[in-house]
């Protein structure tokens, strides 16, 4: 998609993003399923850990966008690159 910029070449759309075989192709250390994706989030930690995000429905959709953001960064190591980019 256009929204990805020039990482877009990298940036891979899975055709079933349920498919643990498929998920399981790339060896991902981390995995990140929206809310409402539990069923599919149980089968994926047999691959690798998993991180639901938030889809705000308590908050607006920008606060729910920062708190995901905030928290994909403290799990990679990249706080301050996540802090940097919803600033």
């Amino acid at each position: 998609p256009l929204y990805y910029g020039e990482d877009a070449p990298q940036v891979v759309t899975l055709a079933d993003p349920e498919s643990v075989e498929e998920v399981a192709s790339f060896a991902p250390d981390l995995i990140y399923v929206r809310e409402g994706m539990e069923d599919a989030k149980a089968a994926m930690e047999a691959v690798a850990p998993v991180f639901v995000g938030f889809s705000g429905f308590e908050s607006t959709p920008a606060e729910s966008y920062y708190e995901n953001v905030r928290d994909l960064g403290a799990l990679t190591g990249r706080g301050e690159q996540a802090e940097a980019a919803i600033a």
